[in-house]
């Protein structure tokens, strides 16, 4: 019984070492055959052999993955795609895979990124890169690359010699001496060519002018009113009423045309009843009646695109020299200048010949540094160097180079009119992503 449980035993530490060696002869054949495709695939690299060289790399692979050797083979891929773009779509999911399985390698993020961008794929560089900042990816280089992809533009091809600020979806714009109107993102709106176009307000309703006579029509191309006179500005329908001007001074209308009262040099919009206008140089808020209703006068009042003089329930008006918030019966300021409020709440003001932006409770959010600058609308802002426009973040990057000679404020389609040159100076910029 002894005798056979030994012979067991033996039995088994026999198998053992044989098992063991044929793990060891298996080990030092795997790395002998591993180190052969890694010598076979540098040699092919040197010689200049780029496909055989990506072949062995996978082989490589196949036995064990490693970062280095998979740096080695999109290094092959690249010096590959350098002879011939053809192997694109090979170097790209070259790329993906190596990103699958080093998630936190930002080489390859970086790798994979330009790839797309090589096949003006913005939004698919965006994604991968915006997934590895999220998730926590802390490397200069993809941060500064995500900020470029995100601000990457495209100028529309369409200029214009003017255009009306932004406002209820569309942009008035005149094109060789014709007026029409444009949506946010620069597509053309079916109304034709006109010799005058108002800013459009309350249910479409707008100002415009065929070779014939002027007239307000609304959204849907109905006729509201027949004017008696040709404007020459218009202010933004709203609340049963509308400034126009004639040869001299702003009067308000009514949607048949019909004259209600006026004789301003500047009238604005009315919002709850109430509208700015500025008569004799000097500025007061009227009922919709044309009843002066406060005992204030102020130096100026600011006009938001679309001529209202209130923004959540801010004003933004010039006394005694300085501009000045007013807002739940308080004032904030005493600036020099100041542009519009926004719902983005990062107004544009000028402190000492510089400008910079504050909240609307006076709280500094970005220094004084600029030249010109203009407030904040979806996320960006127009500030200039003294020589050219370019824009900046919330966070105060320069995110667009100074590149043009003017700029307006972004609208909800991520769209901006921006001056590029002297003719036919406007353009629409718009992000790729």
């Amino acid at each position: 019984m002894k005798q056979s449980k030994l012979i067991s035993i033996l039995l088994i530490a026999l198998l053992l070492c044989s098992w063991g060696s044929v793990l060891l002869t298996n080990n030092s054949e795997t790395t002998e055959e591993y180190d052969g495709h890694i010598r076979m695939a540098e040699e092919y690299m040197g010689r200049g052999l780029y496909q055989k060289a990506v072949k062995e790399y996978d082989a490589a692979l196949a036995i064990k993955s490693s970062e280095e050797v998979w740096d080695a083979k999109l290094g092959a891929y690249q010096k590959r795609y350098e002879e011939s773009t053809e192997i694109y779509s090979d170097y790209l999911g070259a790329a993906q895979s190596a990103v699958q399985q080093y998630d936190r390698n930002a080489g390859y993020l970086l790798t994979l990124a330009h790839l797309y961008l090589l096949n003006d794929e913005y939004t698919s560089a965006y994604k991968a890169l915006h997934k590895a900042v999220e998730s926590g990816m802390e490397d200069e280089k993809v941060e500064e690359l995500l900020l470029e992809v995100q601000y990457a533009y495209e100028v529309q091809w369409k200029s214009y010699e003017e255009y009306l600020p932004y406002v209820n979806g569309f942009y008035a714009v005149s094109e060789a001496g014709a007026w029409t109107y444009v949506r946010a993102d620069g597509s053309e709106a079916d109304f034709g060519q006109l010799v005058f176009a108002g800013p459009v307000g309350d249910s479409g309703i707008r100002v415009v002018r065929d070779q014939e006579q002027s007239y307000l029509i609304d959204g849907e191309n109905v006729l509201q009113g027949i004017l008696k006179f040709n404007p020459t500005a218009s202010g933004v329908y709203s609340e049963g009423l509308i400034a126009l001007k004639d040869d001299t001074a702003y009067s308000y209308y009514n949607s048949l045309g019909d004259r209600q009262f006026g004789e301003y040099e500047v009238a604005g919009t009315f919002v709850d009843g109430v509208a700015a206008v500025q008569k004799d140089g000097a500025w007061f808020l009227i009922d919709k009646e044309g009843k002066e209703i406060s005992s204030d006068r102020y130096e100026d009042i600011v006009l938001h695109a679309d001529g209202s003089h209130l923004k959540n329930g801010i004003m933004i008006a010039k006394k005694d020299g300085v501009y000045q918030f007013y807002k739940d019966g308080k004032t904030v300021g005493g600036y020099s200048d100041v542009d519009i409020a926004t719902d983005d709440n990062m107004i544009a003001v000028c402190k000492d010949g510089k400008w910079g932006y504050v909240d609307s409770d006076g709280k500094e959010l970005i220094a004084p540094q600029f030249q010109e600058a203009k407030s904040f609308s979806n996320g960006l802002a127009a500030v200039s160097n003294g020589e050219q426009w370019g824009f900046i973040d919330a966070e105060g990057r320069l995110v667009i180079d100074y590149l043009f000679y003017g700029g307006d404020y972004f609208n909800e389609e991520g769209c901006c009119m921006v001056e590029t040159g002297q003719e036919t100076p406007w353009q629409i910029i718009s992000f790729y992503v």
